[in-house]
Order: C-alpha cells, then structure tokens, then sequence
C-alpha cells in the first residue's frame, strides 16, 4: 500500500504548465524572467564592459531554464517506464509494491530528504560564492550587479541539487525493480524502461555540460567559475546511467555464466560413447548452436538504440566545448 504521508511535491515539475508545450513554455518564462531580474540590477547593460558578470547572467538564466523542463520530461518518462514494468508484477506482489512505491515518489519525496537536499544546495551555493570572491572572479562589493549573481549562483545551485538528487533518488528505485524483474534472457524486452529511463535521464546533465561555455566567454572566466559545476554534473551522470541497469547487468551476467556452465556440461556427457552415435552426434551439434547463441546474450539491458543514442549524446558537451573554443579564437583574431 502506497502513502504520500510525510511526503512534500518537489515543486520543480509544478513550474511546467499542463498545457500543449508546457516544457518550451516554461523553459522560455524562466528564461526571460532570469534574464529580466539581472538586467534591472544592471549586469546586462551595454556598458557593462567584458569585466561584467554578463555571461555569468546568461549561463544562469539558460542553465535553469533547460534543467527545469528537461526535468519535468524524466519525470515523465519515468512514471512511463514504471507503469510499463507493472506488467510484469501481476505475480509478484513484492515487485508491484515497489513499482507503486516508486510511482508515488518520483514527484514527491519525504519532507527531511528534501529539506537535507535544499540545504546542501544552498551550501554548494554559498560555498561557490566564496570561492569566486577569494578567487577575484567575483567582487565582494555588495553592488546590485554582483549581488545578482550570488543569488543566481545559489538559485543554480539548489535547482541542480534537487533536480539531479530526485532523478539518483528515482535511479535507486528502479534498480531495486530491476533487482526482482523476471529475467528472460533470449528476450529482453521487458528491461527496456529501465534502460530508456537511464539513459534518458543523462539528457539533463549532458545538456546542462553543453552550456557551460558560456562561462568561459569574458574577462572573468576561471577554473572556479566552472569547473565545480562541471564536476557536479559529470558524476551524477555518471551515476544516473549505471545505478538503474547495474543490477540488472550482475543477474544477467551470473545467469548466463550458469547457463553456460549447464551447457558445457551438456556437452562434455555427449563425448561419452553410446550405441546410437547418429542421436549423440545430434544432440552434440544442438548443444553446440544453443551455447553459441548463448554467448551472444546480452550482459547489459542496453540495447543498440539505446546504446548509440547514449553515445550520441555524451559526445555533444566536448563538441560544444571545442566549437566555443575554436569561435573565441576566431573572434579574438578579427577583432
């Protein structure tokens, strides 16, 4: 039986209007009203100069409005997948009960999970704008443009921490169903939700990593302004890929080993000599095309869709990077 006692919305998702492209329209109100809030404070004015925090602003104003939609969309898809996985549980009552229980929390977590997820987020925050003040990155004037970007730091911060902490929290709950799904090993399908969600849910960080160039544009760019962002991103995503098919992977691996294992012994009884060698020879040939098909199981519920759609995707932040490498050169050469 499934509760939400004790539970609070994590919000983020609630930004998303139930509406025919409710994500772009989210994502673009966050966006201009970001945008709006820093240039009232005067860090967007045309002579705000290349000292200016002005990259800093839209790096911040993009950043949220990405992670917010791509948010809501895992969510989404992953209510999606659980509802999929369902199917599987119509005789296992301890496998239904912890796709309900993982339905009920992928929007709404208990109340101390997330005010301890706030908290770190408001303390990766804090701890971010001291760094940047003691680096020079950021001046300590309490001046309406820097102070903008302390908050900006901080709001990023906190809607990062509780974006990626729901998405590993939900990650969790999917390799325990993984742990009791029933296993077909000629015949995967019924783990594909878990490998659409796990690769699904890197789109959030890979997307976040594609904009961290902006960072690097201006007089102020450092190895504090961005490198701890892209540390908190890379290993979450790390993370968000492997922990929902890890189980998954270790029974596969240790059920096809055992079939294998069953299968050679089959073989070894079929080079005993018996009367009717036509029967042996036959049985010997069957045993050999079933142990060469199953070594070409699959150890990983990944499949090649799958597969290549995660590499894709994990090969857009370097490009991006390069690309706004190679264009600030360009740039510093012509003018």
């Amino acid at each position: 039986m499934s509760t939400q006692a004790g539970t609070w919305h994590i919000g983020l998702t609630r930004l998303v209007p139930p509406v025919h492209a409710g994500r772009l329209i989210a994502g673009l109100a966050l966006f201009f009203t970001m945008i709006t809030g820093f240039a009232q404070t005067g860090v967007l004015t045309p002579d705000a100069g290349a000292d200016s925090p002005q990259f800093a602003a839209i790096f911040f104003a993009a950043l949220t409005a990405y992670i917010v939609p791509m948010f809501h969309l895992i969510c989404a898809r992953t209510i999606l997948a659980l509802d999929a996985l369902a199917a599987e549980a119509a005789h296992d009552a301890e496998l239904g009960l912890l796709i309900r229980n993982a339905r009920d929390r992928v929007y709404r977590k208990p109340r101390v999970w997330i005010i301890t997820v706030l908290a770190i987020g408001f303390t990766a925050g804090l701890g971010h704008n001291i760094a940047l003040t003691f680096s020079g990155a950021l001046p300590a004037l309490a001046l309406p443009p820097e102070l903008s970007i302390q908050v900006g730091t901080m709001l990023v911060w906190v809607v990062l921490t509780l974006a990626l902490s729901a998405l590993i929290d939900n990650a969790l709950h999917l390799a325990d169903i993984g742990g009791r799904l029933p296993l077909r090993l000629f015949e995967q399908s019924n783990l594909e939700p878990i490998a659409r969600v796990a690769v699904s849910s890197t789109l959030v960080l890979i997307g976040a990593q594609t904009l961290f160039p902006i960072l690097m544009l201006g007089n102020q760019a450092s190895a504090v302004t961005f490198l701890p962002g892209i540390i908190a991103t890379l290993v979450p995503m790390l993370l968000l890929a492997l922990l929902p098919i890890r189980p998954v992977h270790r029974r596969l691996r240790d059920a096809k080993r055992r079939l294998l294992v069953a299968i050679d012994q089959e073989i070894r009884r079929c080079e005993t000599p018996t009367p009717d060698a036509t029967a042996r020879i036959d049985r010997l040939i069957r045993l050999l095309d079933y142990r060469r098909e199953a070594r070409a199981i699959r150890e990983w519920p990944i499949d090649l869709q799958n597969t290549a759609r995660f590499l894709l995707y994990v090969i857009i932040p370097p490009v991006t990077w390069i690309a706004a490498a190679l264009i600030e050169r360009v740039v510093d050469a012509l003018f």
